[in-house]
Formats: C-alpha cells, structure tokens, sequence
C-alpha cells in the first residue's frame, strides 16, 4: 500500500530545528520515524504524513516538550 498523503521536506527540517547542532539525537530521531538522513538535502522530497507524525513526536519527547 502506497501513502498519498505527504508533507514537503521543508517541514521535517523545520521540525529538526530545535535540536541543531545535536546530529547524534537528530540521527535517532529520524531513524525511529522512518526517513532516511539524505533526503533532508533534497528540497524536492516529500515525506509520507506518517513518518512525519513520527518525526514530530519523536522530536518532542527529545525536547521534553
């Protein structure tokens, strides 16, 4: 089954902001929602709704947020 719905790239780097400057808990992040670390450069990538719900939540348990 392949996922239709899907946010830009933008948002997932948008998402990561908080923890800049901290690669070794960004990397943990992305490998538990899913996305693989290249796709961040690309601006043309987009990122199924579910791995970003991952990425969002993933993000705020790291911040404690």
């Amino acid at each position: 089954m392949q996922e239709k719905d899907s946010v830009a790239v933008y948002f997932a780097r948008a998402a990561l902001y908080g923890l800049r400057g901290q690669p070794e808990r960004i990397a943990v992040v992305l490998a538990a929602a899913g996305i693989p670390e290249q796709q961040l450069s690309d601006k043309s990538v987009r990122i199924a709704a579910s791995a970003f719900a991952r990425l969002w939540l993933g993000v705020a348990r790291e911040l404690e947020d």
